[in-house]
């Protein structure tokens, strides 16, 4: 008996990065709508991405978690850019909110983390990269809304600069930064 499916041609399978996005972020949705309130405690945790970027071609997720030291928090920041792809970072964040309520207000703090450079050498047409760590500050702001507080909106900026020696041809820049504008959820 012959195999009469269609095979496609060999290469790489892409995922569909909107579409994975958009199902995780509607199922966290659903987790937090589902999950026991505890009273009126305050959110501990948060997962935000910015959809607005999905289809220019980045993903940029946030995890941010509240610390045992009052009005403080721990972020871990994936930037992660599927369409002419320019960088890729990865950073942890200490925020410090000064009004007393951490994940909600004005968060001020500094991050620490590791970008990834890609390029295109003029001398040949392979592609150059680099890689070097970050340090840089954190301005955010948050906005807590809907039943118990649940869902975030946040903007802010993230400057920062490439620790080390970079050379002539890396594509790295000794100063970065992103802008944020996420949507996410609170528990």
């Amino acid at each position: 008996m012959q195999n009469k499916t269609k095979r496609k041609k060999s290469g790489s399978v892409k995922p569909d990065i909107p579409f994975i996005s958009h199902v995780l972020l509607i199922a966290s949705v659903l987790l937090v709508m589902t999950l026991p309130q505890t009273g009126s405690a305050a959110p501990r945790q948060s997962l935000a991405a910015n959809e607005l970027f999905i289809p220019f071609g980045t993903l940029h997720i946030e995890y941010e978690h509240t610390l045992p030291m009052p009005s403080t928090t721990l972020a871990i920041s994936v930037w992660h850019e599927f369409k002419d792809v320019k960088a890729r970072w990865i950073s942890i964040k200490s925020l410090f909110y000064p009004g007393g309520l951490p994940l909600k207000g004005l968060g001020i703090g500094f991050s620490f983390g590791v970008i990834r450079g890609y390029g295109r050498s003029h001398e040949n047409s392979h592609s150059s990269r680099d890689t070097l760590p970050t340090f840089g500050t954190v301005l955010n702001y948050n906005w807590l809304f809907g039943h118990k507080q649940r869902f975030l909106m946040g903007i802010g900026f993230n400057g920062r600069s490439s620790i080390g020696k970079i050379e002539d041809a890396s594509p790295l820049k000794r100063f970065d930064g992103e802008g944020r504008l996420v949507f996410g959820i609170a528990f």
